[in-house]
């Protein structure tokens, strides 16, 4: 008789990172390395982001208009899916409000800050930017993290950009009381998720879901 595998599930504390890599990480049956999530969000979550992106710019911008005198809309980019538009408009950018990128150097957020200030951004532009700045984090194996970009206005010249940071909720492990969490992955709950803190309390019995 062969002995029973143990199953270690991660829970995510982020809703938004888990339902953007609902797609690309389904099925897969261990956690991932860099390389692979690289691609996967390059592909699998692009069309996605694009979607969500230009959705919340849409209710952004119904907001602004009955807030503004006249009604008169805020200025919005297109999303890169909309080809008839993508590279035709752009907007002239003076500073970056970047917030939520406590992992990044210094000179890697000064490299960031460089694709776009000082420059008339398009939307191609600003996909790249967030492509960047999650292949960053991928790169170093922090796999959930997204960098999106919030409704705003984007007519005073700053353009705002949120990094989501995962987080580990919880770590269960399946049977019941066959290990602790505690002790097999210390320190891991409430801090940013990555796959070396696995590697290093991950048996080749276990199976790691995220």
């Amino acid at each position: 008789m062969t002995e029973s595998s143990q199953h270690v599930k991660v829970v995510c504390g982020a809703c938004l990172v888990t339902s953007v890599l609902a797609m690309p990480l389904a099925g897969q049956a261990q956690v991932p390395l860099p390389g692979d999530v690289n691609q996967a969000i390059q592909e699998g979550a692009r069309i996605l982001r694009e979607q969500e992106q230009y959705e919340r710019q849409r209710r952004g911008s119904e907001a602004l208009k009955r807030q503004r005198p006249g009604g008169e809309a805020p200025m919005l980019i297109p999303p890169s899916g909309d080809e008839d538009q993508r590279d035709s408009r752009c907007v002239d950018v003076g500073s970056l409000m970047l917030t939520g990128a406590t992992r990044l150097s210094e000179a890697e957020l000064a490299d960031v800050r460089q694709a776009v200030v000082g420059k008339c951004v398009t939307s191609t532009m600003i996909n790249g930017v967030l492509a960047k700045l999650t292949n960053l984090y991928a790169a170093r194996g922090y796999i959930t993290t997204r960098a999106y970009v919030p409704p705003q206005d984007v007519a005073e010249g700053v353009l705002r950009i949120v990094v989501l940071e995962g987080l580990v909720a919880r770590i269960d492990v399946q049977p019941p009381g066959s290990a602790s969490a505690a002790t097999a992955f210390p320190g891991l709950t409430g801090g940013h998720l990555e796959p070396a803190g696995f590697r290093a309390g991950h048996r080749p019995d276990q199976s790691a879901f995220f």
